[in-house]
């Protein structure tokens, strides 16, 4: 069954917020580079090595659970054009 998941960005002095249904983090994490990676792009003027480079990162970057907690998990992808990337992701909803 897909659950609904909120990913947190924060870059740049920025944070993104946006949701979707996955079976898995692995299928999140596809549907969020296809989905909202574009629209982040134009707001963060990502160039192509910038969006490669997150790409990359989002999938080798094994995310973290936070301590004490369940269902929430940090995915840092390091600094992208000298600013930190941070992703927080929270399992939101089981339906």
């Amino acid at each position: 069954m897909e659950a609904l998941y909120s990913i947190i960005v924060d870059y740049k002095g920025g944070t993104y917020f946006s949701q979707y249904k996955a079976y898995n983090l692995l299928g999140l994490k596809e549907k969020w580079v296809k989905e909202e990676l574009s629209n982040l792009s134009k707001i963060a003027n990502f160039n192509f090595y910038q969006i490669k480079t997150i790409k990359r990162k989002i999938f080798e970057e094994k995310e973290v659970e936070f301590e004490n907690m369940k269902n929430a998990w940090n995915n840092d992808l390091g600094f992208i054009a000298k600013h930190y990337f941070s992703m927080i992701i929270v399992k939101t909803d089981n339906t």
